[in-house]
């Protein structure tokens, strides 16, 4: 399981707020690691799921007109 001390590394990097952040990603393990920082997570799984799916998920969260 990936280290939260990963994301709050990338948070400050990044100058925003946690929850102005999107992390996608295929593993659910690291997904929840950055959520647990109020960052929001999308798993998608690229070349097994159609792009629309995750146009959805991002529409779904608001970040996605």
């Amino acid at each position: 399981k990936p280290e939260v001390r990963f994301y709050e590394k990338a948070i400050v990097r990044a100058g925003v707020e946690p929850e102005e952040i999107v992390y996608v990603d295929d593993n659910p393990d690291y997904v929840a690691a950055a959520t647990q920082l109020g960052i929001t997570g999308i798993v998608y799984h690229c070349g097994r799921e159609r792009p629309k799916v995750l146009a959805d998920r991002l529409s779904a969260a608001c970040l996605l007109g």
